[in-house]
């Protein structure tokens, strides 16, 4: 099994190659597929029977048998959403403190001003 465009990851469970004793026996292939992002994917399965314990090829699989898969989401990819979203939440207070960074001292002053009357005021 194959991904051409290498979008996602295949890795097969146990041996790829098993032996057929007889012709009512059957055969199971598992994969991991690890795709990186959301898509939809043609996966290709070639399968080749060998002659016992030969490298000799029995038959071949020609084209190869098309498999379509679609990945609606996958963790990293919502890593990946988050990230960004988290950028874009800090960028928020940044340009806040931009945009208002030259009024701080007289913010700051009138402030202090009001607290200072006030304080004043109440010691009395």
């Amino acid at each position: 099994m194959s991904e051409p465009s290498g979008d996602i990851k295949v890795e097969p469970i146990g041996s790829s190659r098993q032996l057929l004793a007889s012709p009512r026996d059957s055969m199971e292939w598992r994969w991991n597929l690890t795709p990186r992002k959301p898509g939809q994917y043609q996966l290709n399965l070639v399968v080749e029977p060998y002659q016992g314990d030969t490298e000799n090829v029995l038959a071949h699989t020609g084209p190869p048998i098309r498999i379509t898969l679609t990945v609606n989401n996958t963790f990293w990819y919502r890593v990946g959403e988050a990230k960004e979203w988290i950028i874009a939440t800090g960028a928020v207070p940044a340009a806040l403190g931009m945009i208002f960074g030259p009024f701080r001292r007289p913010l700051v002053a009138f402030a202090s001003a009001r607290n200072g009357n006030g304080h004043r005021a109440f010691r009395r």
